[in-house]
């Protein structure tokens, strides 16, 4: 479940979508929110470590050997008070590196500064991004282990693309781009990105399913660019296809961005397999978001107040809740965003044959605000229902609760 309580557990899109095994070129691709950054590190150095600083936040890399100081740190300064290179002269300084005089560079496609130590245990570039920003990334060790540093110092930073929903660069590949951040095998709850280019119209991942499973499959243009119209394929763990979907017909009310995204909704899995997902350009290029939500369960209290919380973010449009209703019985159901998201809650009720009962957007009640409420909605036959948590237009993203109340 994916609930308030283990967002903090969700690193997904904090600390990014990092690779389960590596690549050919032994990097492991990472998605870094925080510093709208991609890039890829070394397969023998630990996973990142985040953290918030004063001006912006910091990512630190460490290889995974005992013993050893080395560390590459990519930075991101949101108002800096000083120059780039007076920036990393500081960073650099504090770790005992006396920084060389800049010399012009690259980082990440926009012009840069470098410096290095004489002793070869330090180096570091730093580039303006266009909102004033400054990125830098840097790297320091013992001397004697200084070659190593300095070369994954220079994997990192060829590979780092600016814009945390995009595929880092191979290097030494002639521009070459990652295929995908994330495992092939899909995780439920857990996003993946991945890329659809000419010549390589279409990427297959998987997924472990059980019988009697119920999912939805969701596929979005991460970017927003609408320039890239998906289509998306479900296949058994025979080969044959349980369900596809080009243009979602959910409209505004379902939340995904714009029709060129993509969704299969409470797909129940007839069989324990492997399934596999396709997902295919329709027509455009460029990089996607796809992910695997389970139908969740509550059960509804007459007596009290029925509280379930989650989160809807850029690949997890909506999450499906469902539980057994009544005929006869009236339930008010109140969507609230948590404070602080961008979430624009709506809700949708479906009844046991598929039909939708009720939906809104913002509440009646004007003290609601954008807050989504279902009044007193009579439920007209006992079976299993469905509540659907989403936001409205593909806007916004955060936590929400939903409390459901009987009013009969």
């Amino acid at each position: 479940m994916r609930q308030i309580g283990i967002l903090i557990l969700g690193v997904v899109f904090v600390l990014g979508i990092q690779a389960v095994r590596a690549q050919d070129t032994d990097l492991i691709p990472f998605s870094w929110t925080k510093g709208d950054a991609a890039f890829a590190y070394p397969a023998d150095w630990a996973a990142p470590i985040s953290s918030d600083t004063d001006t912006g936040a910091i990512l630190m890399l460490m290889p995974q050997a005992d013993g050893s100081d080395a560390h590459v740190a990519i930075e991101t300064v949101l108002a800096p008070a000083a120059r780039p290179f007076d920036l990393l002269a500081a960073r650099l300084s504090a770790v005992g590196v006396t920084a060389s005089a800049p010399t012009n560079t690259t980082l990440g496609g926009l012009a840069a500064i470098e410096v290095r130590s004489s002793a070869g245990d330090g180096i570091g570039r730093a580039t303006v991004r266009a909102d004033g920003s400054v990125l830098l990334i840097y790297g320091s060790t013992d001397a004697p282990t200084g070659d190593a540093m300095q070369l994954a110092f220079e994997q990192i930073a060829a590979s780092l693309a600016l814009g945390a929903r995009q595929m880092p660069t191979v290097p030494d590949g002639d521009g070459a781009t990652f295929t995908r951040m994330g495992s092939e095998r899909l995780e439920a709850g857990t996003a993946a990105l991945g890329s659809l280019q000419p010549g390589a119209a279409a990427q297959t991942w998987t997924y472990a399913g059980a019988t009697g499973e119920e999912i939805s499959v969701f596929s979005t243009d991460i970017n927003r660019l609408e320039t890239l119209n998906v289509r998306l394929r479900l296949n058994g763990p025979d080969g044959v296809l349980l369900a596809e979907n080009d243009s979602h017909g959910g409209g505004v009310l379902y939340g995904l961005f714009s029709l060129y995204d993509a969704a299969l909704s409470n797909i129940v899995l007839p069989t324990d397999g492997i399934y596999t997902i396709t997902v295919e350009s329709v027509f455009g290029a460029g990089v996607y978001g796809i992910g695997i939500a389970r139908t969740q369960s509550l059960v509804l209290n007459s007596d009290s107040a029925t509280r379930v919380q989650g989160v809807i973010d850029d690949v997890f449009a909506a999450e499906t809740w469902s539980f057994a209703g009544h005929a006869g019985q009236v339930y008010t159901f109140t969507m609230f965003a948590a404070e602080g998201t961008t979430l624009d809650p709506a809700l949708r009720l479906f009844g046991p044959d598929g039909d939708l009962i009720a939906q809104n957007d913002d509440a009646r009640d004007v003290a609601l605000g954008l807050n989504a409420q279902l009044v007193q909605v009579q439920f007209p036959v006992d079976g299993i229902y469905r509540l659907e948590a989403t936001r409205y237009a593909g806007e916004g993203e955060g936590a929400y609760e939903i409390v459901i109340v009987t009013t009969s």
